[in-house]
């Protein structure tokens, strides 16, 4: 017969695993079908994650202030271009699902983007006028399936990826255009990465696998 001890001790086993499971599936990319380029001619600005949760973290993992105004400044302008060149411009948030992951979040992230948080809306300087604004559940945007569904109506084939964080939910967003087919563009002047030398691996990285990297005016790097 089972012990107490031994029933506890198989309870906090299939949790830590069950964890580990879960927070590998938050944190890597998704894959889908493939969409056919030549019925995609429309671009979308993909604007990923700057809630006030994430841009007004505080402590050792935050910004610096004059970057986050940087790249918000930067998104701004893209946003404003965007809408001028007849494309979708497109917000992105985290929220995450499920009690148990929201426990997690809640208990080891400071509760950023889980369900209830007061700073789950748009940085009110992202001013962005959006077309469309979803909410993904992890961190590759291709997790919402309404955004996939808003892309094929739209027939867009190319994303500008702009927001944060460029080493978690922007890096996953790209890869899950990638292997979908998209055409993607990072704008690294409107993309805030917590780790300088993580995000100049991950931009070497999407480069080798078709990503294109542009600066702020659009232009090639």
């Amino acid at each position: 017969m089972w012990s107490i001890v031994s029933l506890v001790a198989l309870i906090v086993l299939l949790a830590v695993g069950y964890t580990i499971w879960g927070m590998r599936k938050i944190g890597r990319p998704t894959t889908g079908p493939k969409i056919d380029l030549s019925q995609r001619t429309g671009t979308a600005l993909i604007v990923i994650d700057m809630q006030r949760d994430f841009t007004e973290m505080t402590g050792p993992k935050s910004w610096e202030p004059e970057e986050a105004q940087r790249v918000i400044d930067g998104i701004n302008h893209r946003a404003e271009f965007a809408h001028k060149s007849g494309w979708q411009v497109v917000t992105i948030r985290q929220v995450y699902e499920g009690a148990y992951t929201n426990f997690l979040v809640r208990l080891l992230g400071g509760g950023l983007g889980a369900k209830g948080s007061d700073g789950l809306g748009l940085d009110s300087r992202v001013s962005v006028n959006a077309d469309a604004d979803f909410v993904k559940p992890m961190s590759d945007s291709f997790s919402c399936k309404a955004l996939e569904a808003y892309l094929q109506e739209n027939r867009i084939g190319h994303l500008e990826l702009v927001g944060l964080n460029g080493v978690y939910c922007v890096k996953n967003t790209a890869y899950g255009a990638l292997n979908r087919g998209y055409k993607v563009t990072l704008n690294t002047e409107a993309i805030l990465a917590s780790s300088e030398e993580g995000w100049v691996k991950e931009k070497e990285n999407l480069a080798n696998r078709g990503g294109i990297l542009t600066a702020a005016s659009g232009s090639p790097l």
